[in-house]
């Protein structure tokens, strides 16, 4: 307790410039100007209890009520390694998410039995979700083994028309369904399908704006350009290197026409998709979101996926520090398969459910490496250093 007093007021210090104020129970607190403006570490029987917010904390003194009447704070679950209950209402400046998700309540758990972790994830809304879950249109003609990745996704239309981009670019209307999957030869062999109707005339409404806005940063930034592929009645990304191709094109299925984009060729493959997986879509009527992956291996996909963002943005690609390397290096020695699951459990309720060995997968393992090593860190972003050729004479910056 004394270690955790000591280094969170250091922490505290370095990041706001000001110390904090300790009183004669042995707890402290900080106060400053912005939101949340108030901290307050506090001590009671074996329990540490830390306390942000803003203005006052009452949630805090009735832990530590309850730790000095009880014991403990709450009653004790031998099962149970994580239990959080929220409201994401409170958490709208932080989190740019759609409605009525932005205000619902949520709870929750992690649980461990044999080998893996359970997570399990409600979020209640004071209205109902506005899911067209429609029957599945998987695109089976296209999706081929060896597959080291599957995600399908659908109900999403409006919530995906809430997103400026898809205004922004005419997509209307939105896709309903999408689906994600990834080979296992090459690590850019990452697919996506969108269903859209009239994919053709769709693609043709859109791809003057796609065009417009991408060429010329990419020109700018001498890594290729968006042109229009007359043969694939698409659009392809010429220029960037060897081993990766972009692409956007409309396809023609059994179950629809898709819009379909990649960032490598695709190979041929005879392997259909397994049965099983379209058991698994079509056991339940309220399934919104299925994903499974292969956990170990998909975490050194991600790891180069993960840096086509900053070379588009022209920054200097992530480096993730040695400690986080071998953090990823670990775990893709020890995780195996990834299942989540989202069911509209009822009109206003989304239940997300996971079986897994850490808890996350692999583009949320990358992705917390990137936060945890970010240097603006604890915001939800990552800012690398400057680029050489960005530096001048002139006065020096912060990076």
């Amino acid at each position: 307790a004394q270690f955790w007093s000591t280094s969170l007021a250091t922490i505290l210090k370095a990041w706001t410039g000001m110390a904090v104020a300790p009183d004669k129970t042995g707890q402290w607190e900080l106060k400053k100007h912005h939101a949340p403006n108030l901290f307050r570490f506090s001590r009671a029987g074996e329990w540490v209890v830390l306390g942000i917010g803003q203005d006052d904390l009452p949630f805090q003194k009735e832990l530590l009520a309850a730790i000095k009447r009880n014991g403990r704070p709450v009653a004790a679950n031998s099962n149970s390694w994580l239990e959080i209950a929220g409201d994401l209402s409170r958490l709208k400046s932080w989190l740019k998410l759609p409605e009525p998700i932005a205000r619902s309540q949520f709870q929750l758990s992690v649980t461990s039995k044999g080998e893996d972790l359970k997570t399990r994830l409600t979020l209640t809304a004071p209205e109902k979700f506005d899911l067209q879950l429609e029957p599945w249109r998987v695109p089976t003609n296209t999706i081929r083994e060896p597959l080291m990745s599957f995600t399908a996704l659908r109900g999403v239309r409006p919530y995906l028309e809430q997103f400026r981009a898809v205004r922004d670019y005419d997509l209307h209307p939105a896709p309903n369904q999408i689906y994600f999957w990834a080979l296992e030869q090459i690590p850019m062999q990452t697919y996506v399908m969108a269903a859209c109707d009239d994919a053709t005339n769709t693609l043709k409404r859109i791809a003057p704006k796609l065009m417009s806005s991408l060429s010329s940063n990419l020109f700018h930034r001498q890594i290729g350009k968006i042109v229009w592929d007359a043969n694939e009645s698409g659009l392809v990304w010429q220029g960037l290197v060897p081993i990766v191709a972009p692409f956007l094109q409309p396809v023609k299925e059994p179950s629809g026409e898709f819009l379909f984009a990649g960032l490598f060729p695709r190979s041929p493959h005879k392997k259909t998709l397994p049965d099983e997986v379209l058991s698994e879509l079509n056991a339940r009527t309220n399934l919104v979101y299925y994903d499974w992956e292969i956990t170990g291996n998909r975490i050194v996909q991600w790891q180069n996926l993960s840096q086509l963002p900053d070379l588009i943005r022209g920054k200097n690609l992530f480096k993730i520090s040695a400690a986080g390397q071998k953090f990823l290096t670990a775990l893709t020695q020890r995780c195996g398969n990834t299942i989540t699951e989202v069911t509209l459990a009822k009109p206003n309720e989304l239940l997300l459910e996971r079986k897994s060995n850490a808890g996350f997968t692999a583009v949320e393992l990358v992705f917390l490496v990137h936060w945890l090593d970010s240097t603006n860190f604890p915001a939800f972003s990552h800012q690398v250093p400057l680029r050489p050729d960005a530096v001048t004479n002139s006065a020096p910056k912060n990076p």
